[in-house]
């Protein structure tokens, strides 16, 4: 299960709900999302969450920033590939996405152990399940350098490792 914590400023305009997602040059977010508080719940421990896959939108305001509103036509995901270490990892949307926010994790503080490339990806519920093309450089230590993820609407995912070719893989792979 993925999940991103949420965290609260309160204000005497009410209470508004965020989270700061990615970890770039010495730890500083990629962005701050702002979520809705119809999709904020609580877990066994009493902290603010958002359970993902999640039926909302991700969308930008006018001044840029992303907000997460509640939408019964989209799906949101947290997708990506970690990396190997002191290497790189990158990822490619086989299916139609309605908004794809990317962000990066570095593993040390100037990203010399390794740098990971992730998404927050809100897709039309017509066009699940969500398929990406992954790839990571490094040391791999066993791991494959690629493969293919397809995620089934309830956000499990299932990874066919080794793939390069993505879709025309997948097509040759069902009339077998």
């Amino acid at each position: 299960m993925k999940y991103l914590e949420i965290m609260k400023k309160e204000t005497p305009d009410g209470i508004f709900y965020y989270a700061d997602i990615g970890s770039e040059g010495h730890c500083r977010p990629s962005f701050r999302l702002w979520v809705s508080g119809r999709l904020v719940t609580q877990d066994e421990r009493g902290k603010d969450i958002v359970v993902l896959p999640v039926k909302a939108v991700i969308s930008q305001t006018a001044k840029g920033s992303w907000v997460l509103r509640p939408s019964e036509e989209h799906l949101t995901f947290y997708v990506g590939i970690q990396c190997g270490y002191r290497g790189s990892s990158s990822y490619e949307f086989l299916t139609p996405v309605a908004v794809s926010v990317p962000f990066e994790v570095w593993h040390s503080p100037r990203g010399n152990l390794g740098v990971s490339s992730y998404a927050l990806v809100s897709v039309s519920a017509a066009d699940m399940p969500l398929k990406y093309r992954w790839s990571r450089t490094g040391r791999l230590y066993g791991s494959l350098p690629s493969g293919v993820t397809i995620v089934a609407q309830d956000g499990t995912e299932t990874s066919l490792d080794g793939l390069e070719d993505g879709l025309e893989d997948l097509e040759e792979l069902k009339s077998l």
